[in-house]
């Protein structure tokens, strides 16, 4: 159903002693990258943020804009979750459903992002899984094996069509399936990554570029059909995004904007989504909207918003956007619903 709407010389290092010292030079570079952007961005937000491994990183950033009330799941190892939290009893019962995605499924400086509004007009409690940078092959690495089995237990899930920029290709590998990737040697974003990649081979190697273009929508459809075939609960592949899937890589432009779609799922093309319908999830469901973007933010203490923003969403979906999702989403999500509920008497 379709409806539109840093680098250290591991060779010579003691296994602790290079385990400390990655650590420390994922620090340094988290740092660096901060600073970088504050320069360079003035009171716009960018997209090049480092989410590291804290799990609620984004509520520590925009502390100053918005609460996104933060509640861990219980019986896993401190996962924290972004709110409404859903109760023990729902959980054990399955009464729930599931979001699978990336900042968008999250909801970055949305009060209420679509799952949150899609849970509270079906009567669903939801777990919001969104993650920070993700891909689909963090969701298939082992360590999150309880994400997959959450999702199995309720009732449906709604899974996220997520940016490709960090899957794995003959240059770099993703770590852990997350926005950090291994870059010759050098632990970086994938922001960073394709832009080494754009600089070192625009001139004469664009042919290059290309190819490691299709060779990380390769790796990421693939990703896709395994997180599907462990998914038994039936699925609902959402794509949200300013832009539609059907774009053409810009190759006038030496900007790696212009050959990831210059907006967020990037690197995905329609083609790239044929393939992961190729899997067949049960449902599949797009919104492009870009109503209310880019969003002026005030500080929390502002809520009448009486005085001026201070800074500038340019980057994640804007509140309205995520309402434009959720009524795209409240049909699909309300007849699976009464599907499951039906199945289960």
């Amino acid at each position: 159903m379709i409806f539109e709407t840093e680098y250290v010389d591991h060779a010579f290092m003691p296994h602790a002693l290079r385990c400390f010292a990655t650590i420390v030079a994922y620090f340094m570079l988290t740092v660096a990258m901060c600073v970088h952007m504050a320069k360079a961005n003035g009171n716009s937000l960018d997209v090049k943020i480092p989410h590291g491994t804290n799990q609620f990183y984004y509520q520590q950033r925009d502390e100053k804009f918005i609460t996104y009330d933060a509640w861990e799941l219980p019986g896993t190892r401190h996962r924290i979750l972004r709110g409404p939290s859903v109760s023990p009893t729902d959980i054990e019962k399955g009464h729930y459903f599931t979001t699978i995605g990336a900042a968008e499924t999250f909801g970055c400086f949305a009060q209420k992002p679509y799952p949150t509004l899609v849970s509270a007009h079906i009567g669903l409690p939801c777990l919001n899984f969104g993650r920070g940078g993700a891909g689909p092959a963090y969701f298939n690495n082992p360590d999150n094996d309880d994400i997959i089995e959450l999702a199995n237990h309720g009732l449906f899930v709604v899974i996220s069509v997520m940016s490709s920029r960090q899957a794995s290709n003959t240059l770099f590998s993703s770590k852990q399936g997350g926005y950090t990737v291994d870059y010759k040697g050098l632990i970086m974003t994938a922001d960073a990554a394709w832009k080494s990649i754009v600089d070192e081979n625009w001139g004469s190697n664009k042919q290059d570029i290309g190819k490691l273009i299709e060779e990380s929508r390769d790796s990421y459809v693939r990703e896709y059909h395994a997180l599907f075939r462990k998914i038994k609960v039936p699925i609902l592949l959402f794509y949200f995004s300013r832009r539609q899937p059907d774009y053409t890589i810009n190759w006038a432009t030496n900007h790696v904007s212009s050959l990831s779609g210059d907006a967020f799922p990037q690197f995905v093309d329609q083609s790239t989504i044929n393939r992961i319908l190729e899997a067949k999830p049960t449902h599949y469901a797009t919104c492009v909207s870009k109503r209310g973007w880019p969003q002026p933010l005030y500080l929390k203490s502002d809520t009448l918003h009486k005085k001026l923003p201070i800074r500038t969403n340019r980057y994640y979906p804007s509140p309205e956007m995520h309402e434009d999702a959720a009524g795209i989403l409240y049909p699909i999500c309300q007849s699976i619903t009464n599907q499951m509920r039906s199945s289960l008497k």
